[in-house]
């Protein structure tokens, strides 16, 4: 690596007031912080008690999820990928995962206690560096109705 050139920054153009500019003269976007909560939703169509919606959500390449939370008794399942989430599909609450089968967290919503402060936190992250999780959500209620799945997440992207 050879020293830069004296001489003046290159003009910015509109957008780069959110940008940086690099050594190499050139303007770049700043990498997402580590550390950074934000909030994923989901919410469900009307779905039939005892019925299951599969859905996904975007989140960080690498997270933790903090909390857990839905507005109606459910059972959420959070996969790595889509068939992981399909070959897991017929599994009871009852009996824990085996083999290679993806699933980030699992967690059972019952009235009173909708929302779960996760201690240990879950953690996941994509070996395909995508940012879609696949997810799984049951209405555990006794009538049909919509369901909104809310994770608190704290970004480990570096």
């Amino acid at each position: 690596i050879a020293d830069g050139t004296h001489g003046l920054a290159p003009k910015p153009v509109a957008g780069d007031q959110v940008k940086y500019l690099r050594g190499d003269a050139t303007w770049a976007a700043v990498p997402a912080a580590t550390g950074i909560r934000s909030t994923v939703t989901y919410t469900t169509a009307s779905i039939a008690a005892g019925v299951t919606e599969d859905g996904s959500i975007t989140v960080p390449k690498a997270y933790s999820i903090l909390m857990a939370e839905t507005d109606y008794p459910a059972r959420v399942r959070l996969y790595l990928t889509s068939a992981q989430r399909t070959a897991d599909a017929s599994r009871p609450v009852t009996t824990d995962p085996t083999g290679n089968h993806g699933c980030i967290l699992e967690t059972v919503h019952v009235a009173g206690v909708l929302a779960l402060d996760l201690s240990p936190v879950a953690i996941g992250a994509s070996p395909t560096d995508g940012t879609t999780v696949y997810l799984a959500l049951e209405n555990n209620d006794t009538v049909s109705r919509a369901i909104t799945l809310t994770l608190d997440l704290l970004s480990m992207e570096a």
